[in-house]
């Protein structure tokens, strides 16, 4: 099992702000939570992570392929590709894969759950 905290978590079309999700040792969504304490075990992300249904995301060979073929000519294009595939809302139980983006210059002390300004950082 693997837990990840971001400070969105986008779903489909709905934004989550300082959620946490859990998936399962072959990447199946169980569940997604707002992040209220610090859970040991979790892995902090900054920005915005995208979860996206397995079926509709592209593979790691096609990512390198795109950026080696500059298939995208701006980060604009390469967003607007991943919101049409956000648009479709992962079901729990179903596999995922996850994509940050970090378009936004918050920094990882503002991911704490008490917002004191210290970094949050659980080995």
């Amino acid at each position: 099992m693997s837990r990840w905290a971001t400070h969105f978590l986008l779903l489909g079309t709905k934004a989550y702000k300082m959620h946490c999700l859990e998936l399962d040792a072959t990447g199946n969504l169980q569940r997604y939570f707002p992040l209220t304490e610090e859970i040991a075990g979790t892995s902090f992300v900054e920005g915005i992570l995208l979860a996206v249904p397995a079926s509709l995301a592209p593979t790691q060979e096609e990512i390198r392929h795109w950026l080696s073929s500059k298939q995208f000519p701006d980060y604009s294009s390469l967003i607007t590709f991943f919101m049409e595939k956000a648009l479709h809302t992962p079901g729990l139980g179903e596999k995922v894969r996850l994509f940050q983006i970090r378009l936004h210059p918050l920094s990882a002390s503002e991911l704490s759950t008490d917002y004191s300004s210290g970094n949050c950082h659980i080995q």
